[in-house]
């Protein structure tokens, strides 16, 4: 009789950037390559901007991570994504209400948690040397811009499908 394999020991499927991913990884690097310490991806929704980020934040190797949300729901499947691509030999967790998991090299978080001063005190300007700030077309609040102007990461990305603002704040600026 023939025997079922067990999940774990079928041969996990490898995971590889679509053409978009691609092309944008290439201008990510050539970006870090000429000095930029930020950039925005615009991409419409569905098209794997959170993959992205994650092969970004492959190639990048941060020590220290952070991605910023602005539902604890979505940092959770973001947490997953960077998992399944990861796998699991990088600590990571949930900073959201009353789950804060800071012992994690890479943290998953809501804006609405992480911009609280008492709870960005929690860490050094420099803690993260990589953080995408997801939906970034909501960086106009302050809630954003508070976490904009305390953290000094080595590259910072921003993510929306939207960057235009109907209150006229230049998310390209921020």
């Amino acid at each position: 009789a023939k025997q079922m394999k067990t999940e774990a020991e079928k041969p996990k499927s490898v995971i590889s950037p679509n053409k978009m991913q691609k092309e944008a990884l290439s201008n990510l690097l050539d970006l870090r390559d000429n000095g930029s310490k930020k950039a925005i991806l615009i991409s419409a929704t569905g098209t794997g901007k959170t993959y992205l980020s994650a092969f970004d934040v492959q190639q990048f190797q941060p020590r220290k991570f952070l991605f910023v949300v602005h539902r604890r729901s979505i940092a959770e499947k973001a947490m997953e994504t960077f998992r399944n691509l990861l796998g699991n030999n990088i600590s990571m967790g949930i900073f959201s209400g009353s789950n804060k998991e800071l012992e994690c090299d890479y943290i998953f978080s809501t804006i609405q948690t992480v911009s609280k001063i008492e709870n960005l005190k929690l860490f050094e300007e420099k803690y993260f040397d990589y953080i995408v700030i997801d939906e970034t077309h909501r960086a106009g609040a302050a809630s954003y811009k508070r976490i904009l102007e305390y953290f000094k990461p080595n590259f910072l990305l921003g993510m929306t499908a939207t960057p235009e603002r109907t209150d006229g704040e230049d998310i390209f600026k921020l």
